[in-house]
């Protein structure tokens, strides 16, 4: 799809959450936190939140992501990097 909506100005690009707090609604924090702990080693210590999916978004979405095209994003917090 990126190859054929290039030329007409268009970038696609996918973003995808792999652990976000909606995954643990109803949850208390510490609940949520000893769910994740058990299940992930997340390497960036925390449970991402809706800002964190946001931020890219407008990254993509701004100039400064010209040269980013049919790129799949994972905002995960390095959960599917393989980093532990």
């Amino acid at each position: 799809m990126s190859s054929t909506t290039s030329c007409r100005d268009l970038r696609t690009d996918k973003v995808h959450e792999h652990l976000g707090e909606d995954q643990y609604r109803g949850l208390t924090p510490d609940e949520a936190i000893t769910s994740v702990a058990a299940q992930w080693d997340i390497p960036a210590g925390r449970i991402g939140d809706p800002d964190d999916m946001g931020k890219i978004i407008a990254v993509l979405c701004s100039e400064l992501a010209n040269f980013i095209v049919g790129q799949n994003l994972g905002v995960d917090g390095g959960t599917g990097s393989g980093i532990s």
